[in-house]
């Protein structure tokens, strides 16, 4: 199988730590793909252009973090992160998290906006849809039990943020965000648990040998 994803110095993607989890690095080969300047070869693969993108072997791809994780969880012995028994709240978790890492990615695009164009109203929207997340995030934290996809998906989302929020703000100055930010302050419970969990070798094991420095993504 072939991985195109989106390589970031010093991170590791949640489809890289699913990879991990899956013990699969020795059948997947990773293929570095910036959706932005690979747009032709993604396309043939994904009509959305986006990544991650799985090619099976069968010539089919698969494309969406969270169906790519589904379908790699088929594929080992451990003890599944998509576990049939609470099939709801771990999905439901796992959305929350895909969701929260969706509303820092429209956030940061159009921070990149000439400041004619940039449009501050909608920075700010966005930015209240993450601290919201955040702390339904810190309610839920006290429950999280057993390990599931969404927590891994909890870990890169949150991770995500705190590698690239002072990129975002030292780059593209806005009053639309704040100036310094630790989601960890008034958020005790998420905090504890994160920092626990975010020690695991799954988030610490980059995919490939060669890690670009791109400091941003397409869809994790």
């Amino acid at each position: 199988m072939r991985l195109r994803y989106t390589p970031m110095k010093g991170y590791v993607h949640t489809i890289e730590a699913v990879v991990n989890y899956c013990g699969l690095r020795d059948v997947i080969e990773p293929v570095a793909t910036d959706p932005f300047d690979d747009i032709e070869s993604l396309l043939a693969d994904n009509p959305l252009s986006t990544v991650p993108t799985l090619l099976l072997e069968t010539g089919e791809a698969i494309y969406g973090g969270p169906v790519i994780y589904e379908y790699l969880d088929t594929l080992h012995d451990s003890e599944r992160l998509f576990p049939a028994d609470h099939w709801l709240p771990v999905r439901r978790l796992l959305w929350m998290s895909d969701g929260l890492f969706d509303q820092w990615i429209r956030a940061t695009r159009e921070v990149k906006e000439e400041p004619a164009m940039r449009r501050h109203e909608f920075i700010a929207r966005q930015w209240s849809k993450v601290l919201r997340c955040m702390d339904h995030l810190e309610a839920l934290a006290p429950g999280f039990k057993r390990l599931d996809i969404g927590q891994v998906r909890t870990v890169g989302s949150l991770s995500f943020i705190d590698k690239t929020f002072d990129l975002v703000i030292g780059l593209m100055e806005t009053d639309a965000l704040p100036d310094k930010f630790d989601w960890r302050e008034g958020r005790p419970h998420l905090t504890k648990w994160y920092e626990t969990l975010s020690t695991d070798r799954m988030f610490h094991l980059p995919l490939g040998k060669e890690r670009a420095s791109r400091d941003g993504a397409d869809k994790d």
